[in-house]
C-alpha cells in the first residue's frame, strides 16, 4: 500500500499524525487549532493535543487511507537511541 499527498495540495495540522506532534510541542501552534470550528475533526482536539504532549505520539487511524493508521512521534535533539540504549 502506498499514501501519497499531490504536490501542493495543504492540510489543516490537525487533520494528521505529525500534525498534531507539532501544536504539541510548540505552544504558539496549538492556540491556532481551533476546536470550535465547525470542521473540526473532534470536539477534543485540544485534550487530542495535550495527549500527543503527554504521551509524545499520535495516531490517525484511517485519516487519509481506509485501513491505514499513521503515526507521527516527536524527533528529540541528541544522541540516537541506538547510541543511548547500546551502553
Amino acid at each position: 500500500m502506498r499514501a501519497s499527498c499531490p504536490v501542493g495540495v495543504r492540510e489543516r495540522l490537525e487533520g494528521s499524525a505529525i500534525g498534531l506532534v507539532f501544536p504539541a510541542f510548540m505552544p504558539g501552534l496549538a492556540k491556532n487549532v481551533p476546536a470550535a470550528r465547525a470542521d473540526a475533526p473532534s470536539p477534543d482536539i485540544g485534550q487530542e493535543i495535550f495527549r500527543v504532549g503527554t504521551t509524545g505520539f499520535a495516531l490517525d487511524p484511517e485519516n487519509c487511507e481506509s485501513g491505514l493508521t499513521c503515526a507521527g512521534v516527536r524527533q528529540r535533539p541528541g544522541p540516537s537511541s541506538r547510541q543511548r540504549w547500546s551502553s
